[in-house]
């Protein structure tokens, strides 16, 4: 790993262990992108101005702006800009250019900042480049900072500008979806076309993820082929512009959304972007994920939960609902202890007003019709079987009905002409007022320190609406407060709290992306928890996240959303895929139900190091295929488990022989139902594997030999 400035050729090149990224100051002081690719090229062997523009002969003003770095908006450029602002003389016309660099090394880390400006009128531009030991990926950002003497407004902003191969017949690859279906894989070829990635709802949301990947030829398949991937981390309103223009060059631009969008930037004000990273592989998909699941684990996550397998997590809600006790739940949390749980979560309704959706929130008192002693003696309890307490609440709404909508309307979004929109029955209150913020750390840091809560479900059910300015007399919206200071009160608390596991929940998977995967340790992945749906949601879902962090399992049956019911065993081998909820009646399940699921738990137990720790390969599509298969391989390659499903097996379908991967081909191992075989045999003849039906299922342990033992 390097950053590296060759002065006489004024190209700084990028060196990842596979992969180099370099660009080039021009001599109109433009930085031009000269390569993002396989292999380790020095500036010599990199192309310059004269050769990238020495086959275009229309339009050579225009060529001139072609494959900018990151480009301003003016000039003759029409593309997607990186930043677009208004200097208060009402010129509209960014024309930064290069002056100096510095490079850093600290920690795994190599860090590259350059800085360009736009000396007319003292706005200072510093794009961010930082590279990880054993990645290849870079994460870019940008910082603007006004050296000048009047305000100036941003009206675009963008983390950075990707650049991926030339050439026609590349596709887009991304995720789509809407509540209770996200996660949804879609496949698209690029034309000479912009096609626009994005979300307006305040938060990442269902309909889209900021997530993209674009392989070469539209060739590429899970195990080979050259990816080039990115993601976002920003959980407001983003957007993702991915232009192929007239000479066939494809371009990634991806940042703030300019829905609604204008940032003011007094002088001396310095606004930083969130980071946008960007990453190679030559080995198709699934590399490209793994390597995303290695950087979220190793370097995104928070620290001291980021190796710790994610326990067994039983929620009261789907037993319940509302209609809550704490005699109930002392009850249930007994029955959750037996069958092995390892967090007991009191969902929704245990405050002051909430026996229905139509009252509470903001209220945050716990009801003592309830609990007439409190939370504190359940958690108590809680604790003494051996389980950690969790608790529901979703801090950011706010109930028209209750008392701090009340006494403090204006800390609702909205606006004073307008009565604002409804849904939940429920508002939103104004997160980017720091007043705001401060009244939600303080509240929760006191309820998680009062009751003694180890795990704490945020869930937030609505998008915004009649989003209005920050402050009456500036032209600034709420939209990138409002998530700045959501991030604040996550890392408040994860600092004065590290031994509680956080919960990101969204209506389900409606706030996933790299943002809140810095600051929460779980994520809800949807609110679906059939299990037939959860085989394509974790397909969709691992692209870019790490299995550690989804949240999902077994749930009552007919399932909530489509009625279906599925078989508990097949039930629980789907929740095993990440991270294990529980969410099930154990007062209607026999004795024998409930030692079955006991005896699943203590399988998911056994697994998980290797499920939340090991490298993910997708073996079979659940979304191609009428079965599906998992494989998890431990970091040493000494263990494996493989987890199967039919789906629709119609007419006695034959399965084919499952190859493994990732395996030490030389090592022999144990596997369960099988006989010993070799790494090799493993990955190159494959296991013959039954499925009988749909909803069969399959748990396979591969163990490697110990020392001694020969293929």
């Amino acid at each position: 790993m390097a950053i590296s400035f060759d002065a006489e050729l004024d190209v700084f090149t990028l060196h990842t262990a596979n992969t180099t990224y370099a660009f080039q100051v021009r001599d109109d002081r433009r930085l031009l992108h000269l390569y993002w690719g396989a292999g380790r090229l020095n500036a010599a062997d990199l192309p310059r101005d004269e050769q990238v523009f020495s086959h275009h002969h229309e339009e050579s003003v225009r060529v001139e702006r072609h494959r900018e770095e990151y480009a301003a908006q003016g000039g003759y450029f029409f593309d997607e800009p990186g930043i677009a602002v208004a200097y208060a003389d009402g010129v509209r016309d960014c024309a930064v250019r290069y002056d100096s660099h510095s490079i850093t090394s600290e920690g795994g880390r190599d860090e590259l900042a350059v800085v360009l400006i736009d000396a007319q009128y003292g706005l200072e531009l510093t794009l961010h480049y930082r590279l990880y030991a054993g990645l290849d990926i870079v994460d870019r950002w940008a910082s603007v900072t006004n050296r000048g003497l009047a305000a100036v407004v941003a009206t675009s902003l963008k983390s950075a500008t990707f650049y991926p191969a030339e050439g026609r017949g590349h596709r887009l690859a991304h995720l789509s979806g809407r509540w209770g279906a996200e996660h949804r894989i879609e496949r698209t070829p690029l034309t000479q076309s912009r096609t626009v990635l994005e979300s307006r709802h305040g938060i990442s949301g269902h309909d889209n993820n900021p997530w993209f990947a674009i392989d070469r030829g539209g060739a590429a398949t899970e195990t080979s082929g050259d990816v080039w991937f990115g993601a976002l981390h920003w959980s407001g309103n983003w957007r993702i512009t991915v232009e192929q223009d007239r000479w066939d060059q494809v371009r990634v631009t991806g940042g703030y959304n300019d829905f609604d969008f204008a940032l003011t930037l007094e002088p001396g004000a310095t606004h930083t972007t969130p980071i946008f990273t960007g990453g190679f592989t030559t080995d198709g998909f699934g590399s490209a994920s793994r390597m995303l699941h290695r950087y979220q684990r190793s370097w995104l996550a928070p620290a001291l939960k980021a190796a710790t397998p994610r326990p067994v997590i039983f929620n009261s809600w789907e037993v319940f609902w509302f209609d809550i006790n704490a005699e109930q739940q002392l009850a249930l949390a007994e029955q959750a202890a037996a069958v092995g749980a390892e967090v007991f979560v009191v969902d929704d309704g245990w405050f002051v007003g909430r026996d229905d959706d139509h009252g509470g929130l903001g209220d945050w008192v716990v009801d003592p019709r309830k609990f007439p002693e409190g939370l504190a003696p359940l958690a108590r309890h809680v604790e003494s079987l051996g389980m950690a307490f969790g608790l529901w609440v979703e801090p950011e709404m706010v109930s028209p009905n209750s008392r701090l909508a009340a006494e403090h309307p204006d800390w609702i979004i909205g606006f004073p002409t307008r009565e604002g929109t409804l849904v939940r029955n429920q508002l939103v209150l104004n997160l980017a007022l720091d007043e705001v913020r401060e009244w939600m750390f303080s509240w929760l840091d006191e309820l998680i320190g009062n009751v003694g809560i180890g795990y704490l479900k945020w869930d937030m059910n609505r998008y915004l609406t009649e989003a209005g300015f920050l402050t009456g007399d500036q032209d600034d919206r709420i939209w990138v407060a409002y998530v700045e200071n959501l991030y604040d009160v996550f890392r408040r608390l994860q600092a004065k709290h590290p031994e509680v596991l956080f919960e990101n929940c969204a209506s389900g998977g409606g706030r996933v992306d790299f943002g809140m995967a810095a600051v929460s340790d779980l994520v809800s992945r949807s609110d679906n928890g059939d299990a037939l749906d959860i085989l394509k949601l974790h397909e969709g879902y691992t692209q870019a996240y790490a299995p550690i962090t989804a949240g999902g399992g077994i749930g009552e049956v007919p399932n909530g959303i489509n009625g279906r019911t599925a078989p508990l065993t097949f039930r629980a081998h789907a929740g095993m895929l990440g991270a294990f909820h529980i969410s099930v009646n154990l007062f209607t399940m026999t004795p024998e139900q409930l030692a079955e699921l006991t005896g699943f738990v203590e399988l998911y137990k056994s697994i998980r190091s290797i499920v939340h720790l090991g490298e993910l390969h997708r073996l079979v599509s659940a979304w191609e295929n009428p079965y599906a298969a998992y494989q998890y391989v431990s970091e040493d390659r000494s263990q494996a488990v493989v987890l199967a499903f039919g789906q629709f097996l119609q007419f006695q379908f034959i399965v084919p022989r499952l190859r493994l991967r990732g395996l030490d081909e030389d090592a022999l191992y144990e596997v369960d139902g099988y006989k010993p075989m070799s790494g090799a045999a493993l990955m190159g003849l494959g296991l013959p594997l039954e499925l009988h039906g749909d909803y069969d299922s399959r748990v396979i342990r591969v163990t490697r030999s110990a020392p001694g033992q020969s293929r």
